[in-house]
């Protein structure tokens, strides 16, 4: 249920950051970081496969909080900023719940 819920949620937050990256004539920024850990995952043996994608997880999604608190912290754009409000409560939540599973 978190998975989906997850994939739901970034699926129409990447929709909306790609729209105001455009509006405001901005180029994405790289990933290289992420794809090296998914590369990493792809790799891992099965037995630990479920703890080694929580880690990455949650690791993706401390990320998203960290930048959801800069935005809040600096931004100025009050949809910006209500959207980094939104990412930081929701994210932290998530990682509680990734942090229970692993125990």
């Amino acid at each position: 249920m978190l998975a989906g819920a997850i994939v739901s949620t970034q699926r129409d937050e990447i929709t909306r950051l790609q729209g105001w990256l455009q509006t405001w004539q901005q180029p994405a920024a790289p990933t290289p970081a992420a794809d090296q850990r998914l590369a990493a995952l792809q790799k891992a043996p099965a037995a630990g496969f479920d703890a080694a994608f929580l880690d990455l997880l949650i690791a993706h999604q401390d990320e998203a909080v960290k930048l959801a608190r800069t935005e809040a912290g600096a931004g100025a754009n009050p949809n910006a900023l209500a959207f980094a409000r939104q990412v930081d409560e929701s994210r932290t939540a998530e990682i509680q719940e990734m942090r229970n599973y692993l125990g």
